[in-house]
């Protein structure tokens, strides 16, 4: 699992773990990219062909220690999370657009999940709020993590704190406005959308016209697409 955030992210999967992530014997292994995922593409275009994350990942002075003993062909699957950071001086929607392509497939190069519009995107609920209806403008920058502070419930603030209860009901809300972003029904989805037609989706309705998006959390949406969306469809019943 790579992520762009040193603590948010890891502290997501450490708490995910609990419940979920736990059928078989393979072992997750954290690696932190440390910038914004449009230096991916930097790298993906200054290849030949083809960019292989795991030995870039290797060589950066933060993962030595997590993976110094982890060889390519042992890893399985790879998962990336990032923020779509539309506010930073190099974001590029025709790049990420691209990224969203190669990047599709966690068995081979990797599959990347775009947190819309950062991490902490999770937590931004409220009993007191639609949140079919919730949005957030892509140039705030930082400034939406206060926002997310000053709007989101407080159980929903410390995920640390959540247990299996909570994180079905943040699945769920996250599930169904997906449901909502790419149907215009707020249920679990009626089948498969890829992470590219996601970001099309919320390019083309949220961030083209109006320079925001619809507030939707990356982990959900993985969650649901690692084991599909019948899956949480039946913990409803």
């Amino acid at each position: 699992m790579v992520f762009e955030g040193v603590r948010t992210e890891p502290q997501i999967v450490d708490n995910l773990k609990r419940f979920f992530l736990q059928e078989n014997t393979d072992e997750i292994v954290y690696a932190l990219y440390g910038n914004v995922v449009y230096d991916i593409y930097l790298k993906l275009k200054e290849g030949e062909t083809s960019l292989d994350i795991v030995p870039i990942l290797k060589e950066m002075p933060g993962n030595q220690n997590a993976l110094v003993h982890v060889s390519r062909d042992e890893v399985s699957q790879v998962y990336l999370f990032f923020d779509l950071d539309a506010h930073s001086h190099v974001a590029d929607m025709d790049q990420l657009e691209e990224m969203l392509t190669y990047f599709d497939d966690e068995t081979d190069q990797g599959k990347l999940f775009i947190s819309y519009p950062m991490v902490e995107a999770l937590k931004h609920l409220s009993k007191e709020v639609d949140f079919s209806q919730t949005r957030a403008s892509i140039v705030r920058g930082s400034s939406y993590k206060s926002l997310v502070e000053t709007e989101a419930d407080s159980v929903y603030k410390h995920i640390r704190n959540y247990d299996r209860n909570l994180w079905e009901e943040v699945i769920e809300q996250h599930g169904c406005k997906l449901g909502y972003l790419m149907e215009r029904q707020w249920s679990f989805p009626s089948q498969y959308f890829s992470q590219k037609s996601i970001f099309l989706q919320q390019k083309n309705q949220h961030i083209l016209p109006n320079q925001e998006v619809a507030v939707l959390g990356s982990f959900p949406v993985f969650l649901m697409d690692y084991y599909g969306y019948e899956y949480f469809k039946k913990q409803e019943a």
